[in-house]
């Protein structure tokens, strides 16, 4: 199901429903009856996403008949979707704030629920609102590199995307809120279909190669990283300044020491130094 979710970020809609027709004749060949209703609304997800406004209706007119049948957290998702392709946006929110809170706290789910909360802001004209969620969203993918879950979303996203970064702008600073104006060019790019070369992604500027002692490019959130490391801050303030786990910040000081050829805290910030990533 997420290698569909893959294919249709890449626009093969018929990639992705050939994966997802696969699914369903595992589900009925190994006879997983707790999967079906999930599988179904996915396969309505998958035709909503690309706007079908027909299946939208029907799937709401589902759920009002008998609304005990769709008792997952997906599928509740998959409702709030229908709502958004026809533009019932205070119904989408109304859906979204009845979701439990076990179910918004996930990290991949809460980021979700945050962008389709910043769409249906959108499409109710909130733009403010709607620019502050989807920062809120960003700010939690941007450690983990998701990039699929906010393509899938289309040109509503590019145009709130855009936004976002326009904001960013006009304030002139570096940062929106911890989220770095390359990581929104990459997610912009994706949603246009191009790829950012690694030389002119802005998110890997100021980390280029010295001459005699190669190092591999950091991320913007690595090289934010450092930057902390070099203060003498501990994991866990580290965490709590980007609102991460600590087990994230762990996994950055390893993809850190990686490309560094480093094995500690203090080779890593001499390392840097040497080769003018810190001052």
């Amino acid at each position: 199901m997420f290698l569909a979710l893959v294919k249709l970020a890449c626009r093969d809609f018929n990639g992705a429903l050939m994966i997802q027709q696969e699914v369903e004749q595992t589900v009925e060949r190994d006879n997983l009856s707790a999967m079906r209703s999930a599988v179904r609304a996915f396969r309505v997800q998958l035709e909503l996403i690309q706007g079908k406004s027909e299946i939208a209706s029907h799937w709401i007119q589902e759920v009002a008949d008998d609304p005990l049948s769709f008792p997952s957290d997906f599928e509740r998702l998959t409702l709030v979707r229908a709502y958004l392709v026809v533009g019932k946006y205070a119904e989408a929110r109304r859906e979204l704030g009845a979701l439990p809170r076990e179910a918004t706290q996930r990290s991949r789910s809460m980021i979700e629920n945050l962008i389709l909360l910043a769409l249906a802001l959108q499409g109710q004209n909130e733009i403010q609102q709607a620019r502050a969620t989807l920062t809120r969203a960003l700010a939690l993918a941007e450690p983990e590199g998701y990039v699929a879950t906010f393509v899938i979303e289309g040109q509503p996203m590019a145009a709130l995307l855009t936004q976002v970064l326009d904001g960013h702008k006009k304030e002139r600073s570096e940062r929106i809120h911890r989220v770095s104006p390359g990581y929104i060019r990459k997610l912009l790019a994706a949603l246009k279909g191009e790829t950012l070369s690694p030389l002119k992604d802005p998110a890997h500027q100021g980390t280029m190669q010295s001459p005699g002692e190669p190092v591999e490019a950091l991320s913007e959130r690595e090289r934010e990283v450092l930057q902390c490391l070099a203060t003498g801050m501990s994991n866990r303030a580290i965490a709590q300044e980007f609102i991460v786990s600590v087990g994230t910040i762990k996994t950055h000081l390893n993809n850190i020491y990686g490309k560094l050829n480093v094995h500690s805290r203090t080779q890593a910030v001499a390392r840097a130094r040497g080769v003018h990533l810190l001052m």
